[in-house]
């Protein structure tokens, strides 16, 4: 069954198939019709035919009514629709033999539809179908239930020696929705028949298993094997639209995403690059009430620069530098008013005891990785005692903090010299921010994702001074995602003390810059409404998690704002915190280094996750 045909091994083409689940058809009218499933299948068949995919599966409950010959008759009137140049597969569901299986119901399956466990090809692929039911409930079928399992070991044993590159297995019900060892319920596998399960996949290196079951999507992963529970073509249980998944192979790669019914591809896209990356204002996701600045970033605040040197080198270095410059003169000469609050003291912010003391910030604000603090700090140092004007200064206040990189970057090399330093400081400018895997983002960690550099600002409406507040973050924490009130890190299956992760370790630096004209006090409750944003993005807090936020003030009007206009400033620091994390996750990029490799948060998923909470506004 699985001789390696030469052109397939040759092949290494871009290619993608569907996975229907659920058809389900009498769901809707509880078995009186079936109008509302054949009107959602035939647009699905349509659809499938139109996007051309290598093959589609339909991953059970093709009925609702196991048996029912009306029921049977219109899902394979439907599916013999579906081009003849397309491979359909069918799993079998809880549905169509029963939610106990007996001898006679799967007999019966198995004449109506054909086998309910096989394995098929499709490119360097390898598909093991499965009888979930039999693993479900096995009572009155443990021969069939044993027979399918060593079936599957023996599939399995040569999909390996054969050297079959990638191993998909498909089954109507989850092995799991959130966590391994959930408790058993109606929607997974019992526990023991579970562990038993993973066992063996993980055993021949399985990464992909998908369901359906469930009426909704879930995502989740035990290590390498990802579960993937995929929406109805029928019937809808929770936010997620009737609706189909669409799954690309390109170089090795999958991206799943899955499509509303009313939200179907033009085309799927097969020589496009990686998931492209966008801020989550771009994909049509707003955050908060208040508008951003144009350039959403920072540098909305005028004068404001920032500069980054990124650094990549071999295997193991993966760090960088990022430069806020409050103005591009001599901020020695030209000090302005600053604040730093400290949310977590786990952490090396080199400078800010004067800078609380005295209210002033004199140097470019400098962020990096936490071992290179006092290599950084020197430099910074040469930087602003070169300086014309600064010959006769003797006393510099360096303000420098960091987050630690030590996961992705050889952080004991301490591979940031004085130049990277400099050139991030000299190629400081105003206007667009790059963001993501870049300049001190570029080694670090957040939410178990790829984390990095993010910027948004908030213009304060006119009648409130119509000041700009901007803030840029260095994210390197944890906890559970949550993205515009959106369950994400739960929905994703990775968060903080999910199987025991321990992923909120890490820090977050904050930078907040304005023009409004405010004194350090207000500008330290300024920098402490930034921990209300970050706690809206699912910040644990936790132990080792340095947060530290600093802001200034551009402005030098002498008439400073009353405690009572501070309020419309606070809410636009909260709210520009929160999406310039947001936006530190959606522009990053999977990054690999010092043997580990940190995946970008899958954009396509998460937009999923958006839309059935109400928080996305448009396709991606």
């Amino acid at each position: 069954m699985f001789a390696l045909n030469a052109s397939l091994a040759a092949q290494s083409q871009p290619w993608f198939f569907i996975q229907m689940s659920d058809p389900q058809f009498g769901m809707y009218a509880e078995n009186r019709d079936f109008a509302q499933e054949t009107e959602n299948f035939e647009f699905a068949i349509a659809n499938a035919n139109r996007l051309k995919p290598a093959f589609v599966i339909i991953t059970g409950d093709l009925v609702n009514k196991a048996g029912d010959a009306a029921q049977i008759a219109e899902f394979k009137r439907i599916s013999a629709k579906l081009d003849p140049s397309i491979a359909l597969y069918n799993v079998p569901g809880n549905h169509d033999e029963g939610n106990e299986p007996t001898p006679e119901s799967v007999a019966a399956y198995r004449e109506k539809f054909g086998p309910d466990y096989y394995t098929f090809r499709s490119h360097e692929m390898a598909g093991f179908v499965l009888d979930g039911n039999l693993l479900k409930a096995p009572q009155h079928v443990s021969d069939e239930a044993a027979k399918q399992e060593q079936w599957l070991r023996n599939e399995l044993e040569k999909a390996k020696r054969e050297g079959v590159k990638e191993l998909f297995v498909f089954l109507h019900q989850p092995l799991f929705l959130e966590n391994i060892d959930e408790p058993e319920q109606y929607f997974n596998i019992p526990l023991e028949t579970r562990r038993r399960y993973l066992a063996l996949l993980h055993e021949y290196g399985v990464e992909h298993v998908y369901a359906g079951h469930y009426h909704r999507n879930a995502y989740a992963r035990d290590g390498a094997l990802e579960m993937v529970t995929t929406g109805p073509v029928s019937k809808p249980i929770g936010n997620d639209p009737s609706g189909f998944r669409v799954v690309t192979v390109k170089d090795g790669a999958f991206e799943s995403h899955y499509y509303g019914l009313g939200y179907m591809p033009p085309v799927v896209d097969l020589k496009a690059g990686p998931e492209k990356r966008a801020t989550l204002r771009e994909l049509g996701v707003s955050v908060g009430i208040l508008s951003p600045g144009p350039l959403n970033a920072i540098t909305d605040v005028a004068g404001v620069a920032v500069g980054q040197t990124t650094i990549i080198q071999g295997d193991d270095v993966r760090t960088g530098v990022t430069a806020i410059l409050p103005h591009q003169r001599n901020l020695f000469r030209e000090k302005v008013t600053g604040a730093v609050f400290v949310g977590n003291a786990f952490g090396k912010l080199a400078g800010s005891t004067q800078v609380e003391e005295l209210g002033e910030i004199e140097t470019p604000i400098v962020l990096t990785s936490t071992l290179s603090v006092p290599r950084v700090a020197d430099a910074v140092l040469d930087y602003v005692l070169a300086q014309p004007g600064n010959e006769s200064v003797h006393s510099v206040n360096p303000l420098v903090g960091e987050t630690n990189d030590g996961y992705l970057n050889d952080i004991r090399g301490r591979n940031i010299g004085a130049e990277d330093v400099l050139n991030a400081i000299r190629s400081a400018k105003t206007g667009p921010v790059e963001q993501g895997s870049v300049g001190a983002g570029t080694g670090t960690v957040a939410f178990g994702f790829k984390g990095g550099i993010g910027t948004s600002s908030r213009k304060v409406p006119a009648a409130f001074g119509g000041y700009t507040v901007g803030v840029l973050v260095q994210t390197n924490f944890g906890g559970v995602l949550t993205i515009a009130g959106a369950p994400v890190g739960r929905e994703l299956g990775r968060y903080y003390m999910k199987d025991q992760l321990d992923s909120a370790k890490g820090s977050c630096m904050i930078v907040v810059a304005t023009d409004a004209p405010i004194d350090a006090r207000n500008l330290k409750r300024l920098s402490e409404r930034t921990m209300l944003g970050l706690g809206r993005t699912g910040s644990a807090g936790s132990n080792g998690s340095g947060d530290y936020a600093i802001a200034f003030s551009t402005s030098h009007s002498k008439d400073l704002l009353s405690n009572e206009a501070m309020s419309p400033l606070f809410l636009a620091a909260i709210e520009a915190t929160e999406e310039a994390v947001y936006n530190s996750l959606f522009m990053a990029s999977t990054t690999t280094g010092s043997g580990h490799t940190v995946e970008a948060l899958p954009i396509g998923r998460t937009m999923e996750i958006l839309r059935k909470y109400g928080a996305a506004v448009k396709q991606p």
